[in-house]
């Protein structure tokens, strides 16, 4: 399966990638540009929170 059929679903088409991340994690911008999602490895879970709640 592909890793971003697991997020996404089948129909992800209005999710575009993201280029040019420091982090090497998979980055997505919704269309409409309202919304982000970052796929990582569980063991980033960590610095995923940080970031987050940095924002």
């Amino acid at each position: 399966m592909n890793r971003t059929n697991i997020f996404f679903g089948e129909s992800h088409s209005d999710w575009l990638p993201v280029r040019g991340g420091e982090s090497g994690d998979f980055v997505f911008r919704r269309g409409d540009g309202h919304a982000f999602a970052k796929i990582a490895p569980a063991s980033r879970r960590g610095e995923l929170a940080g970031e987050r709640d940095r924002l």
